[in-house]
């Protein structure tokens, strides 16, 4: 913990370290659908708002997020084949003409399969990790529903200790609190690896692993979206937290309070007037002011007049007329009221501290500071459009990893629902051009 003074205002930086690593006791819930406890997800099992909290506060990580997500999420899913190892989407009067895939369009309809995946991807960004439930309809053949569920609200059983396999997804509105039993809603996990597999066991149209088929009365499934980091068997840990562990985003949170507090406290003295020690019994005698009240209140009438003289726009070009008064030896001549103009400057205060937490916080999520705003500074901005436009296209090409990942749920779909084979889906982004291309845009396609 860091205490920072600035003249009567103290700030505290307190470190956010622990926030993802704090190893916190498993929640016990007697659940008949729970075999074991729930593993909490971060300090306090709050996790997901404190870190919402925390970066939500700061406007480079805050920004950077939001970025990451529309990039990811282009021009949304399409639906369409490959031809010549190129993605086609399909045509409106394809659609139209192929009964065959009037199934999958009702489904994305019904679905509203769009927004579903702008949540999805939301949460793959801020946590590197998410869910879809799919719903079984009641003869067990089909899966009629498709929904992201939050990860905000999600936690995860204990592993079973026989197979290391995730088994339930636990849902509550209301983390970090302790639910009771009638307040969850537990959902059976598939695998992460193969879910159409899984999916297919537990639907009695594939044999298991030791040869048995078996099949579940269970409609609802989840699918676990995740971007797997180094041994986080539960809860994957995302690579921008570094700006949060290393205190960057802490620091570059607390700069605009001590600006503030410094503006605030800070003097803003822009003139020194010296007057006469012998300029006001001059005046009491020339204006018979005899009473100490009187004087007292003569002094301040005429300060205020020089003051107010002296401030605003409407004083900009004017002259002010003091007396002066000689030395004894009658050589020098000597003012009695005497203003300096003091040359003072606030506002700069903090620049290269701003600069430095903002630069590395772009490097913790992989943002270029030209793609969303600039580093403060005044050499901060100085890219061309071109240099621009090939950054959002390294951006737009980097997303194949999460991209591919985030498919996989409706390959399931595709695989139970018996979808036509040549059906392919994808995800495609609009690419800035140049003029001598004939166009504005094109658009490129991650399947």
């Amino acid at each position: 913990m860091e205490q920072i003074i600035l003249n009567e205002s103290v700030f505290v930086i307190k470190s956010k370290t622990t926030i993802y690593e704090k190893v916190e006791a498993p929640i016990k819930i007697e659940s008949p659908s729970l075999k074991r406890a729930i593993v909490p997800w971060g300090e306090d099992n709050d996790f997901p708002n404190q870190t919402v909290a925390l970066v939500g506060k700061n406007p480079t990580g805050n920004s950077s997020i939001e970025f990451k997500i529309d990039v990811t999420y282009g021009s949304g899913v399409k639906v369409g084949y490959i031809q010549d190892e190129i993605f086609k989407e399909f045509s409106k009067e394809e659609l139209e003409k192929r009964t065959d895939l009037k199934q999958i369009t009702d489904f994305f309809e019904y679905n509203d399969i769009q927004a579903q995946y702008a949540e999805l991807i939301s949460d793959l960004h801020w946590f590197h990790h998410g869910y879809v439930e799919l719903i079984l309809d009641k003869e067990r053949k089909n899966i009629v529903l498709f929904s992201s569920k939050e990860a905000t609200y999600s936690r995860l059983e204990q592993a079973n200790p026989k197979t290391g396999q995730l088994e339930h997804h636990v849902y509550f509105a209301n983390w970090p609190e302790n639910p009771k039993s009638e307040d969850i809603d537990v959902t059976k996990l598939l695998s992460y690896k193969a879910p159409s597999r899984d999916l297919e066991i537990r639907m009695g149209l594939a044999e298991s692993i030791d040869g048995i088929t078996k099949t579940e009365t269970d409609n609802r499934y989840i699918i676990p979206v995740r971007l797997t980091t180094p041994g986080k068997l539960y809860y994957p840990k995302p690579y921008y937290l570094s700006a949060i562990e290393s205190g960057w985003i802490d620091f570059a949170n607390a700069i605009p309070q001590f600006k503030k507090a410094y503006m605030k406290n800070t003097m803003s003295i822009k003139y020194i007037i010296e007057i006469d020690k012998e300029y006001f019994p001059r005046i009491f005698a020339e204006e018979g002011i005899e009473t100490k009240e009187e004087q007292a209140e003569r002094k301040r009438k005429e300060l205020t007049n020089i003051n107010t003289f002296l401030k605003g726009a409407e004083a900009a070009g004017k002259s002010m007329i003091t007396y002066s008064k000689r030395t004894p030896n009658g050589e020098k001549s000597i003012p009695e009221i005497q203003i300096t103009v003091l040359n003072a400057k606030i506002g700069g205060e903090f620049l290269e501290d701003s600069q430095e937490a903002a630069a590395n916080i772009f490097n913790a999520f992989r943002v270029h500071p030209s793609m969303i705003g600039v580093i403060p500074g005044k050499t901060s901005s100085n890219l061309s459009g071109s240099d621009k436009r090939e950054l959002l296209r390294i951006a737009q090409s980097m997303q194949g990893r999460i991209r591919h990942t985030i498919l996989k749920p409706l390959y399931v779909v595709k695989k139970i629902n018996k979808w036509p084979e040549d059906v392919v889906f994808a995800i495609s982004d609009i690419i800035l051009t140049t003029l001598d291309t004939n166009g504005e845009t094109q658009k490129i396609t991650t399947v």
